[in-house]
């Protein structure tokens, strides 16, 4: 991996999806040493109708609309899966409210339908959100040819996260330098047989991290033994936590997922 940052600084990379970037804005996090350092400019940031909202993250702001030539000169393209916007009674019963339509993309459309999946044995029929995020991922890759990539992903993002990597070609998985998936559903049994043996090959590779906290209520699926899209590495939180809380805590325990990280790869070396 060439994105030379450590496994607390990713989850700030993470926690980047919910921030308001802006196109051409710099996405930086703070290294152990209080220093910035810059991951990417913000080149396209999408906001779709399926309810999928994604930044596109490169080495130097380089939009689709640049020429070939300079597309062709990223070396690191980093995409942001935004998670669920949490529901309210002010978001869920005022038409009027900016988030209204957010919630229920994401909520109807996409979170209830796949966890009643989920928790029915799965199958291969997915939501257009899950869809439209893995042609996210695919047509950056076709945009942005000899870029290594990085994806990240919480809550309902890291379902699109997961999803958009098992939909890549076996052919392309070498580009994938690294997934980071946090505190989202076991979607593989959602997978095709073919998405499946994608995902396969790539976990083969060390290079898909998918954290989960079992205390939170969002990441079903993860039974004794089930197969999963990355290496699952548990973490737990280490206090009481409100139940409506801890889905969003548990992404910032970050120094409890480096610690549980660092001792996985450590295992395995």
């Amino acid at each position: 991996m060439s994105q030379n940052i450590t496994d607390k600084e990713r989850v700030e990379v993470a926690q980047k999806e919910y921030e308001d970037l802006k196109l051409r804005e710099k996405v930086k996090v703070i290294k152990s040493d209080e220093k910035e350092k810059t991951i990417g400019i913000v080149s396209k940031i999408n906001n779709k109708s399926t309810g999928e909202q994604s930044y596109i993250i490169t080495d130097k702001y380089t939009p689709p609309t640049a020429s070939i030539s300079a597309r062709n000169q990223v070396k690191e393209l980093t995409i942001l899966y935004k998670g669920s916007t949490a529901p309210s009674k002010a978001n869920i019963m005022d038409t009027k409210h900016p988030e209204f339509k957010d919630v229920r993309n994401d909520w109807l459309d996409n979170d209830i339908p796949t966890a009643i999946q989920i928790t029915n044995g799965g199958g291969p029929t997915v939501t257009f959100q899950l869809k439209s995020s893995a042609e996210t991922l695919k047509q950056a890759m076709r945009l942005y040819p000899n870029a290594q990539v990085y994806v990240y992903g919480h809550s309902l993002g890291s379902m699109n996260a997961q999803y958009a990597i098992a939909d890549l070609d076996k052919k392309d998985i070498n580009r994938i330098s690294g997934g980071f998936f946090y505190q989202g559903p076991n979607i593989y049994s959602n997978l095709t047989p073919k998405q499946q043996d994608t995902i396969k090959a790539i976990n083969a590779l060390d290079r898909l991290f998918n954290f989960v906290d079992r205390k939170d209520y969002v990441p079903i699926g993860y039974g004794i033994g089930d197969p999963t899209i990355g290496h699952l590495i548990e973490i737990e939180s280490t206090k009481a936590q409100l139940l409506n809380n801890l889905h969003n805590t548990s992404l910032l325990n970050s120094k409890k997922i480096f610690i549980l990280e660092l001792k996985y790869r450590k295992s395995t070396v």
